[in-house]
């Protein structure tokens, strides 16, 4: 059985990078708001929102239109409760980092690229990339892990290799324009 993963990704236009970029201006959008997760961010007008049940809860997946150059990429966010491990240390978070990627760091295919500490909302947070080849498709993924209301938040966006550069200007703009209360 080939090892499933939601897959969170942030790279810098095919590279790394632990600064959040500033956004472009010329992005129709509209916010997004989840008042039990505590979290809202801007998102582009044209994306819809589904959400998908996993072994841990259910993350909400975020996408282009079908029919769209971009629609095979997806910006995730994931929210589970923090276990006591998890606080607002690196050191836990790297942790958190390492067990939510359990199933795909023990691939042959699988490589970290990045794991730096940032801010995200004034919170201190993980920003993390790391490549993966799954069911003969090879993804970039990166994001950001970051702990707040009691809930260990993963926000990433990923594509393959070919389409990665595409989203990456509306992922910045979530990372640039997201609350956590």
């Amino acid at each position: 059985m080939t090892p499933r993963i939601t897959v969170f990704a942030l790279f810098a236009a095919m590279g790394c990078s632990s600064k959040i970029a500033d956004p472009p201006s010329t992005l129709a959008t509209r916010l997004f708001q989840h008042e039990i997760l505590g979290v809202s961010f801007e998102i582009p007008d044209s994306w819809q929102i589904t959400t998908e049940p996993t072994a841990t809860g259910t993350v909400l997946v975020f996408s282009s239109l079908p029919g769209s150059p971009s629609h095979f990429s997806t910006t995730t966010l994931q929210a589970r409760p923090a276990d006591t491990g998890d606080d607002l240390n690196n050191a836990s978070l790297e942790g958190a980092l390492v067990r939510a990627h359990a199933e795909v760091v023990k691939l042959s295919t699988f490589a970290w690229h990045q794991r730096d500490p940032i801010l995200l909302a004034g919170k201190p947070a993980l920003r993390y990339g790391l490549e993966v080849e799954l069911h003969e498709s090879r993804q970039l993924k990166h994001g950001v892990l970051c702990v707040g209301n009691g809930l260990l938040y993963n926000l990433a966006y990923s594509a393959t290799p070919e389409i990665f550069a595409l989203g990456i200007a509306d992922f910045e703009q979530i990372l640039h324009t997201i609350t956590i209360d």
